[in-house]
């Protein structure tokens, strides 16, 4: 098994609730390996969009080349965000066209209303389109629905995190994961499914081997943005016992 089989691209959240912990918590990030940063809004009392365009430079002087994504949660969807839908909309504009952004993660929810009040629609290519469901249980029904509806935009990624409350359900999880195509096979959106909580686990270790296109590590159990998300050190070693075994096995068929 080829490396990039075992081992997947990995995003870790930056949470910083003031300037320096921001900075400090980048620079960690990069240290510790990861792929992509997502900064995290949300967790930043922020009052004026001026704010918010410091933080990217702040943060652009300091990942170099590697990808930024930037998230603003709601509070109905696990986050801390409190703006209301207008404050969100232009927080949207200002950080779409900002050349250190690579994707703006978007909710679905809010999706109609900011791309009609704004001129984020021209940033597709930049969109990640996202929508969380913490309360446990699947309905696989609405998943499907949920996927086919974002497909509709076509941004460039369609997130969707849902909560399995059993292994069962974890399990089911995975094997659409595995075995989902979309229907209209011209888009080139990207599906990311995770599973959140202790039954999402796996997918969020296995996920990339099935087409996710990455996976959220944090940093520390204490700067976890989701239930359920493992640190880069946790990720790292599970995907590094996987190579081992990988190794051992194939050493074994020679």
């Amino acid at each position: 098994m080829i490396k990039s089989e075992l081992e997947g691209k990995i995003c870790v959240p930056v949470v910083g609730r003031h300037r320096a912990e921001i900075g400090l918590m980048v620079e960690e990030a990069i240290a510790s390996g990861a792929d992509m940063i997502e900064w995290r809004a949300d967790y930043y009392p922020f009052q004026v969009l001026s704010e918010v365009e410091g933080l990217l430079s702040l943060i652009q002087s300091r990942i170099g080349n590697c990808p930024l994504i930037v998230t603003y949660r709601s509070i109905s969807e696990g986050g801390n965000g409190a703006a209301n839908v207008k404050m969100y909309t232009r927080f949207c504009e200002v950080v779409v066209t900002h050349p250190a952004v690579t994707y703006l993660d978007v909710e679905w929810e809010q999706w109609y209303f900011v791309a009609k009040q704004s001129s984020i629609r021209d940033n597709l290519d930049k969109i990640i389109l996202s929508k969380h469901e913490s309360t446990p249980g699947i309905d696989e029904k609405r998943l499907h629905k949920n996927i086919q509806q974002m497909q509709t935009v076509c941004p460039a990624i369609m997130k969707l995190a849902v909560t399995p409350k059993d292994v069962k359900q974890g399990k089911a999880l995975e094997r659409l994961r595995k075995t989902y195509t979309f229907p209209n096979q011209v888009n080139s959106s990207v599906l990311l499914l995770i599973g959140m909580g202790e039954w999402g686990r796996n997918l969020r270790i296995l996920g990339h081997r099935w087409g996710n296109p990455w996976t959220f590590a944090s940093l520390s159990s204490e700067t976890a943005s989701a239930p359920g998300q493992l640190t880069v050190s946790e990720l790292q070693e599970i995907w590094q016992d996987k190579r081992g075994d990988a190794d051992e096995k194939e050493k074994t068929s020679c």
